[in-house]
């Protein structure tokens, strides 16, 4: 009773701080939902055996996790009041009918997709290519509310996540990371998730061939040792050009630079593909700068655009002693692609022969580029409607359908 209390409090504790982003309105209707699930778990709890009870909280615990995944993605209040309504039915202790009387029509038929969207994997999937195929096709063309497969993508990251957690045997690690490969990789990669999708990669990786995977994360780490004071020249250097540019200080309010390695699994892929050595691969390390607009220009498509422009003129004269190889420059700011990515791409070579990826977009880019294509419709709540959903999953269908297929040289069979 009091642990199991005690946990609910912090898991609201812990939503309270990551749903800033939500309405006032919309986070009183969360709350109101948490508490419904809160209230009919810990009243059921009181008729269990000390076993039952925890399986209970566990339960319970395993929505909090999946609503903490949903909430990163900046997920509306209905998605993940979904995710916490979820172990009730679980338990048994509510029904459908039931979600829809406690928190409404969407939200019930939100929760009979994603169980649905789970019954898929149990009469399809068989451990190889074309079953795969099968239930990637099902998710995203039979569901009727495309919000229930961000928590079906978030619930199956979350069971990887456990996996590897311990106490899992290793033939169940394997069956759940080649699972994610072949069936939640590609639906994040379709829905531009991308912070998902590498960690869908790398921890499936990281799962399937320890060896290697630590191998390439050992060389990286070795890599960045070596690099790092050089890499943080180059960000402070570019951060005191963006600062002076005239058209940035007119128009931009903030600037965030950031620098990452490429994961493991990628690295992987394309030295397998390429066939090259880890040393050809040039976008091991990436700098990103993500250019914050002042209010009254963000929905100003053209400010938005000569932004990038002026910060990566800005950035290549700062950066004028590192070379541009050849063909590495790629706008796809003024030419998005299909599914509404826009970021400006290149490379530049340190005289000491370090490349370095350079990456240039504006804040509104970004939520673009890691939450997916329609992320403002789909995760701040504007989704509601039929038509919107209709229109989501003519996107999905129309731009990134190839995507649900695995590239050649990625079949797991």
């Amino acid at each position: 009773g009091v642990l199991a209390r005690t946990a609910w409090e912090q898991a609201c504790v812990t939503l309270l701080a990551n749903t800033r982003y939500l309405e006032d309105d919309c986070r009183i209707r969360l709350f109101a939902h948490v508490k419904t699930s809160g209230q009919l778990l810990l009243g059921h709890q009181s008729h269990l055996s000390q076993e039952e009870s925890k399986e209970l909280l566990d339960e319970f615990m395993n929505g909090a996790a999946v609503g903490g995944i949903l909430a990163g993605m900046q997920a509306d209040a209905d998605t993940l009041s979904a995710a916490f309504l979820l172990p009730c039915i679980r338990a048994g202790v509510l029904d459908e009918e039931g979600v829809g009387r406690e928190a409404g029509p969407v939200v019930q038929s939100l929760v009979e997709d994603v169980q649905w969207l789970g019954s898929l994997k149990d009469k399809f999937y068989a451990v190889d290519d074309d079953s795969a195929r099968i239930v990637r096709e099902y998710m995203m063309s039979a569901a009727r509310d495309h919000r229930a497969v961000l928590v079906r993508l978030a619930s199956s990251l979350h069971g990887l996540r456990q996996a590897r957690g311990g106490g899992t045997p290793l033939y169940e690690q394997h069956l759940v990371a080649l699972e994610s490969l072949q069936v939640y990789s590609p639906l994040a990669h379709a829905l531009g998730l991308g912070k998902v999708l590498w960690e869908f990669e790398d921890e499936s990786f990281r799962a399937l061939f320890p060896e290697s995977y630590s191998s390439i994360e050992d060389w990286q780490a070795s890599l960045w040792h070596e690099s790092e004071a050089m890499m943080e020249q180059a960000k402070d250097s570019a951060l005191r050009s963006l600062n002076d540019n005239a058209f940035l200080k007119d128009h931009a309010v903030r600037f965030s630079i950031s620098s990452r390695k490429k994961s493991a699994f990628s690295t992987f892929k394309k030295m397998f593909r390429s066939h090259k050595r880890r040393e050809q691969v040039l976008d091991v390390f990436a700098m990103r700068v993500v250019i914050g607009l002042k209010a009254e220009h963000r929905a100003n498509q053209t400010v938005q655009v000569q932004s990038c422009l002026e910060a990566y003129g800005a950035v290549r004269e700062t950066l004028s002693n590192w070379e541009e190889p050849r063909g590495r420059f790629k706008d796809y700011v003024t030419k998005p692609k299909a599914n509404g990515y826009q970021s400006i791409h290149t490379t530049l070579e340190h005289p000491s022969g370090l490349p370095l990826e350079i990456q240039l977009r504006t804040e509104d880019m970004h939520v673009i580029a890691e939450f997916g294509g329609a992320s403002h419709d789909l995760y701040k709540g504007g989704i509601q409607s039929a038509s919107a959903v209709k229109r989501f999953a003519e996107l999905i269908r129309k731009d990134n359908t190839e995507a649900l297929a695995l590239p050649p040289g990625d079949t797991m069979g």
